[in-house]
């Protein structure tokens, strides 16, 4: 079934993208989280919170994936019920064990935000009661795509909705990312997975440095 939809801005894919990271940014800091951008990651970790974790002075980096939506009117003026992400490689949701998805629908506003690698899994191969093209989840290469989608009305099935009226309601989810992190002692995993992505140290010689001072 189509369906209408009012007049919105049709975003860019880069703008939808950068619209969604600071909206889901805000909100995190809104309900009283730090976060941080990495500049290091290359597009596994789009924001970076910090949680407390229940052994004192120690804070855990939960790795947050930002994906955005838009349902926007096609030439007839009907959209599709549903829309998928794009993007969310195989490899950034079972890199860290602290890796929360968040996505944004521009058109509502909305916020749908899934705690932990299980739940991902979980929500993505519910599809294939849908979806003829639904591949497994351990049937994926780490470089595919974990395509969700987004309903028109339903959004995600499931008590996934951010409740705007609620800073409690995202709390309580980060809170039990940590307590998974904390429960399976994948604490030095989550950190590893923060630096394993580095650059190698390449020696160069002094008639190298010469070389390259001379071009």
């Amino acid at each position: 079934m189509c369906k209408r939809i009012r007049r919105i801005h049709a975003l860019t894919n880069t703008f939808s993208g950068i619209a969604g990271e600071a909206r889901i940014a805000a909100e995190f800091v809104r309900c009283g989280f730090r976060v941080a951008k990495p500049y290091w990651s290359d597009d596994e970790v789009d924001l970076l919170v910090l949680q407390r974790s229940s052994q004192p002075n120690i804070a855990l980096p939960l790795s947050i994936q930002v994906k955005s939506v838009q349902f926007l009117p096609q030439k007839d003026g009907t959209l599709k019920d549903r829309v998928f992400i794009q993007g969310l490689k195989k490899r950034y949701v079972t890199k860290s064990p602290a890796f929360g998805l968040a996505i944004y629908r521009v058109d509502t506003d909305e916020i749908f935000f899934i705690d932990g690698q299980a739940n991902v899994q979980a929500i993505y191969e519910s599809q294939s009661s849908w979806n003829k093209k639904h591949v497994l989840f351990g049937s994926l290469a780490d470089d595919k795509d974990v395509r969700i989608a987004v309903h028109f009305d339903d959004g995600l099935k499931g008590d996934w909705k951010v409740d705007p009226d609620s800073p409690s309601w995202l709390t309580a989810r980060m809170r039990r990312i940590v307590e998974n992190v904390e429960r399976g002692n994948f604490m030095a995993q989550v950190l590893d997975a923060m630096w394993d992505d580095q650059p190698e140290t390449v020696e160069v010689s002094e008639e190298e440095v010469s070389n390259i001072e001379q071009l």
